[in-house]
C-alpha cells in the first residue's frame, strides 16, 4: 500500500500528492496519521500499522527537507495548491 522511498524533493512531492490525491486527505505535515478521523463513520481514517508506516514516511520527509534546506511546509502547501489547481 506503502512502497514509497523519500530519497528527493521530488519524493517527498509524490508522497504529498498520495496523501491528497489518491487518499484525499487534507493533512498538516505535523499532525501524527493517528489523528486523522472519518467523520462520517466515527472512526480513525488509518490503523495503527499504517499509521506508523505514514508517520515515519513523514519523519524521513522532514530529515530530508531539513538536511537540503528546504521548507516541508512550503512543498505541502505548493501540492495542496497543484491538486486543487490554485496558482
Amino acid at each position: 500500500m506503502f512502497d514509497i522511498k523519500i530519497r528527493s524533493i521530488k519524493d517527498v512531492e509524490q508522497f504529498f500528492d498520495y496523501l491528497v490525491k489518491t487518499l484525499h486527505l487534507n493533512f498538516h505535515p505535523d499532525t501524527d496519521f493517528m489523528e486523522y478521523i472519518n467523520l462520517e463513520a466515527e472512526v480513525n481514517t488509518f490503523s495503527p500499522h499504517e499509521a506508523e508506516i505514514l508517520n515515519s514516511l513523514m519523519s524521513q520527509c522532514f530529515i530530508f527537507c531539513e538536511a537540503l534546506g528546504a521548507d516541508i511546509y512550503e512543498i505541502a502547501l505548493r501540492c495542496y495548491h497543484r491538486s486543487c489547481k490554485i496558482s
